[in-house]
């Protein structure tokens, strides 16, 4: 059962390693993106709705956290 345990974290740190890489990347290529787009096109991207929920959710759960 220990083990399990074990493989299971392992499993937990590693999923959460490649989720922050991945919102990493994401920020790096929404800048690059911004750089060529309008102010106004920008907020009319859906993506930004997105964006700020998961921003919200974020800082929701490091507040609880």
């Amino acid at each position: 059962m220990e083990k399990r345990r074990t493989d299971l974290a392992q499993v937990f740190d590693s999923q959460s390693e490649i989720i922050k890489l991945q919102s990493e990347i994401i920020d790096e290529l929404f800048c690059v993106v911004c750089q060529y787009i309008t102010a106004e096109e920008l907020v009319s991207l859906s993506a930004i709705e997105k964006i700020d929920r998961a921003a919200r959710i974020k800082a929701h759960t490091e507040r609880e956290g």
